[in-house]
């Protein structure tokens, strides 16, 4: 299997979070992060998951971003 290298970035309360879920596990951010990945392309396969229609509409719509201008 080959391996792949994301980014990804945290805003101050979402990062607290992971690590105290990271260390509530005893386990890597990464691991956490991977678990999660793989979690989410499970439900994604159901169409009408949350998963999949949570980050659907949380997807930012880059043309109108005023951050760019």
């Amino acid at each position: 299997m080959a391996k792949r290298t994301i980014e990804a970035e945290f805003d101050e309360f979402g990062w607290q979070a992971l690590e105290a879920e990271a260390e509530r596990q005893e386990g890597p951010i990464e691991d956490l992060l991977v678990y999660a990945a793989m979690y989410y392309l499970a439900a994604a396969s159901e169409s009408n998951s949350f998963a999949y229609r949570a980050l659907k509409l949380a997807r930012p719509d880059r043309s109108t971003d005023s951050d760019t201008g």
